[in-house]
């Protein structure tokens, strides 16, 4: 049986309709259908117009992982796309910047998605609570980048990692009996792009975190977070795994 091509945009995340009531929540189900596309794990070229969203609000990510490598001086970071984030990989860099930046878009795994062109965007226009949670989607995007900068100044590189990796556990992870399930496909190489370290360094520091039991590899894909997040941070806020949060 063929995959659907559109699909009704709260069956697809329903998060978006949260604050909406329940008549509208079921007006809003018929009215928005959107589009599904795919992106196969590997190198991706979006180009100027993907998917023929433009215009519209972008690409909502329902599975999969996206990194966008930005390299300037031999330094390269990463932007980290995942589930749940709205992205306009049209836009790549500030054209008009006295400097470039060298972008490289990859796939981690196939990736699913919604396309928020322009009819979906005028289907989403009378529910204006729709609207406000892209955009909040989109702030938190930016809101992490600034976090991934912060990160990278802390001294240590185990410090830097475990913090990174509870960062993702907070955004993709799932508890279970053992831990915190982290299965984001990222390579010792990406995750010092996430961290700002070498990979040698990333390695070493891995295999220490994994040697006092605060990791552990998942699968060959993923993390095992051991315990709680670390309460040695500064500004740490309580979490959902404080306090022996129930496994699942």
């Amino acid at each position: 049986m063929p995959a659907p091509t559109t699909a009704p945009l709260l069956d697809l995340d329903s998060d978006l309709g949260a604050a909406l009531d329940s008549g509208r929540v079921a007006a809003a189900r018929d009215a928005v259908v959107v589009r599904l596309a795919e992106i196969p794990r590997g190198p991706w070229k979006p180009g100027a117009n993907p998917f023929a969203v433009r215009p519209g609000c972008g690409l909502l990510v329902l599975e999969g992982f996206i990194v966008r490598r930005a390299t300037l001086e031999g330094r390269t970071a990463l932007d980290l796309i995942g589930p749940g984030d709205v992205t306009r990989p049209w836009q790549l860099g500030d054209p008009d910047a006295p400097y470039v930046v060298v972008t490289e878009v990859r796939a981690l795994s196939d990736v699913r998605l919604a396309v928020l062109d322009g009819r979906a965007c005028a289907e989403i226009a009378p529910y204006p609570e729709i609207l406000d949670a892209l955009a909040w989607r989109l702030m938190l995007r930016g809101r992490r980048v600034v976090a991934q900068l912060v990160l990278a100044q802390l001294s240590a590189v185990e410090s830097r990692l475990l913090i990174a990796l509870w960062g993702l556990a907070y955004q993709w992870g799932r508890v279970c009996r053992d831990g915190t399930i982290v299965d984001v496909p990222l390579t010792h190489e990406l995750l010092g792009n996430l961290v700002g370290a070498r990979r040698p360094s990333v390695t070493h520091a891995l295999t220490a975190l994994s040697e006092r039991g605060a990791i552990a590899r998942h699968g060959s894909r993923g993390w095992l977070l051991i315990g709680d997040p670390p309460t040695d941070v500064a500004g740490r806020r309580p979490s959902p795994w404080d306090a022996g949060a129930a496994a699942a």
